[in-house]
């Protein structure tokens, strides 16, 4: 047995996204790691660059976007990465269907945390190993969000929303779609789940189920595919049940029959187990708690049996509403007998367990108003209720919850990234990957020495890091999106020549310049009269188009457009320190970002600064949209 799973194991193993990276990914992660989000991802977007087949950098976009409150551009990441056949730890997916969450995309989310929990069970029951210890991998988490379900509702009162198969069927006092005008009773409508699993399109649900009484809740039985109608002067008195086919459209024809359940008829609120045998309903019938209490019928051959009440344990000497069944075993119920947080509180048990108790749902869900009539999805991830608290649209809301009770694994379980890079240190990079350092907490630089007869240029670029105008772009196909999102070209571009025969010194520190070091720097920029020769970078920012907080890569390449007889013999020659770095055939850059934690600093002759950056006599700064990157 032990042989089979093995083999069967080693043959399914898939290649890790952890396993294809480069080094611009460890300089993507040392900026992630100080939170400073866009620069890693000026660096993932060159990671992927560098080799299409690194969907790390895809990863740690999603999570930097995410860090940065960029959902839509997250969600895109994520997508692209559990669209391949790599192994991806299941924490990642976890976060991918909470985001979905965030934009709206319920469907997605419904299939995504579904997704995770079926890998979860298998993690702990399905491999080979102590089912026990990989148990003790996880904690119980319950995450939960509740929001206003804004389409459904109206000023006037909007209740009891049920899932039946692609429709929220609900009860409102509104007299027309709109809801500009109220009855005094409840009508039954319903809205059509769009296909991200948001509520649509509103219609009424049946002129023939709809009369001039109050319709406040409708039950169904999935297995006989039957709605159970109730009526009643209000939700709680002078209750009776119909059964009805679910109807095509507003007009189809239809006939009702009214319920009697084992000699009584006094009911409504009528829900079902997933096999249609078992009825849960309220009645006010002799014999109860008090109010209305919950009670259930068996089908037996055709016939339903005599009610019998739930007991003590669910009802009080108060109104019990709204039961609704989940998986069999979770009985949901409103109810304002038992220890809530004030008027009508949402409470469950289990019903499977041996010595059962009812658990008020928490002030996550409910609030000092009253909350009742909750109902889920057939996933069990999103439910509906309805409430009177403060802040709602009118006089009774429907809200859409979601109540995930999950397993996460413990932080010291998860997958921890290896990274190579010193946070202490700022590095160069040459264009085929090779990385140098050049900066520490106090300072270091390079030379370059630009042959005789040979000229070159500084490519000044600011990099296009979150991309925003892609995803917004709805002319785009899926993949022409996820192709563009992965390549994405910068926004501007500053070309400054750079003189033959000329050597320049760069400095790169990671320590705040001085403010009178910054002040003296600043009056040579707007003189150029000091006699100094160092000349600031930052000092320039607003003539060179650099904005502070953004993120730039500096550029050193051969200038093609100066005439051939610029050509050089030889090679320039770049040294790092005392280390001489060969440069034939490529270009060198560094990511210079403008703000208080680094300066970048030439060092030059200063009558050739005068001319060379002076934009007086140079003329205006050139831009275009060539990517650094080709």
């Amino acid at each position: 047995m032990f042989g089979l799973l093995n083999s069967y194991c080693y043959a399914q193993k898939k290649t890790s996204i952890n396993e294809i990276r480069n080094v611009y990914d460890e300089k993507g992660d040392y900026y992630f790691d100080q939170k400073k989000y866009k620069k890693a991802i000026v660096y993932y977007n060159m990671a992927y660059k560098k080799d299409a087949a690194n969907y790390y950098s895809v990863l740690r976009k999603a999570e930097a976007f995410t860090a940065l409150d960029l959902f839509d551009q997250a969600a895109e990441s994520y997508r692209i990465i559990f669209e391949t056949d790599l192994h991806i730890p299941n924490e990642h997916r976890l976060d991918y269907a909470l985001l979905l969450l965030k934009n709206k995309d319920i469907a997605g989310f419904e299939r995504q945390i579904a997704e995770y929990n079926k890998i979860v069970t298998e993690e702990i029951s399905g491999y080979i190993g102590s089912t026990e210890a990989r148990a003790k991998m996880y904690k119980d988490t319950r995450r939960i969000l509740v929001e206003n379900e804004s389409v459904l509702n109206t000023p006037e009162s909007e209740i009891a929303p049920v899932v039946v198969g692609n429709n929220v069927i609900f009860a409102s006092t509104r007299k027309n779609l709109y809801g500009s005008s109220g009855n005094d009773y409840y009508t039954m409508f319903t809205s059509s789940f769009l296909d991200d699993g948001r509520l649509g399109r509103l219609n009424m649900l049946n002129k023939n189920i709809n009369s001039s009484e109050s319709e406040h809740a409708v039950g169904y039985d999935k297995k006989n595919n039957k709605l159970y109608i109730s009526r009643g002067s209000s939700i709680n008195t002078g209750l009776s049940a119909y059964r009805s086919p679910v109807p095509s459209d507003k007009n189809s024809a239809i006939s009702l029959v009214k319920q009697n359940i084992g000699g009584v008829s006094n009911l409504g609120h009528i829900t079902f187990n997933n096999a249609g045998t078992r009825m849960y309903f309220v009645s006010d019938a002799t014999g109860g708690s008090g109010g209305l209490d919950i009670y259930y019928s068996d089908l037996s051959e055709g016939t339903w049996s005599k009610p019998t009440n739930l007991g003590s344990a669910v009802n009080t000497s108060k109104d019990e509403l709204y039961p609704f069944v989940r998986n069999d075993s979770l009985l949901y119920f409103s109810s304002a007998g038992h220890n809530g947080l004030g008027g009508l509180d949402l409470y469950v048990i289990n019903l499977t367990d041996e010595n059962p108790e009812v658990r008020n749902l928490g002030d996550e869900i409910n609030s000092p108003y009253d909350d009742y009539s909750l109902s889920f999805t057939p996933s069990g991830f999103t439910g509906y209720f309805c409430s009177n608290r403060p802040g709602g649209m009118g006089e009774e809301d429907i809200y859409r919850l979601h109540l995930l009770d999950i397993k996460e694994k413990y932080e010291a379980y998860k997958f921890k990234r290896k990274t190579g890079m010193e946070s202490d240190k700022i590095n160069l990079y040459m264009s085929d990957g090779e990385e140098y350092n050049i900066g520490s907490e106090d300072q270091a630089g390079f030379n370059f020495g630009f042959q005789p007869e040979e000229a070159y240029k500084m490519v000044i670029q600011h990099e296009n890091a979150v991309a925003s105008d892609i995803m917004y772009n709805t002319n785009l196909t899926l993949d022409e999106r996820a192709k563009k999102f992965l390549s994405p070209k910068p926004v501007k571009r500053t070309d400054i020549k750079l003189e033959s025969g000329m050597r320049y010194q760069f400095t790169a520190g990671m320590k705040p310049l001085s403010n009178e070091y910054k002040s003296a720097l600043k009056d040579l920029s707007d003189t150029y009269k000091n006699t100094g020769n160092t000349i600031d970078l930052t000092a320039l920012a607003k003539e060179l188009q650099l904005k502070e907080g953004e993120i730039y890569t500096i550029r050193f390449e051969k200038d093609t457009d100066r005439p051939a007889t610029y050509k050089s013999k030889e090679d320039s020659r770049l040294f790092i320190g005392n280390q001489e770095v060969p440069t034939s055939g490529k270009w060198f850059f560094i990511v210079l970002p403008l703000d208080i934690e680094a300066n970048f600093n030439i060092k030059t002759d200063i009558e050739h600064f005068k001319d060379a950056f002076n934009p007086k006599k140079v003329g205006a700064v050139k831009v275009d949209d060539k990517p650094v990157l080709e």
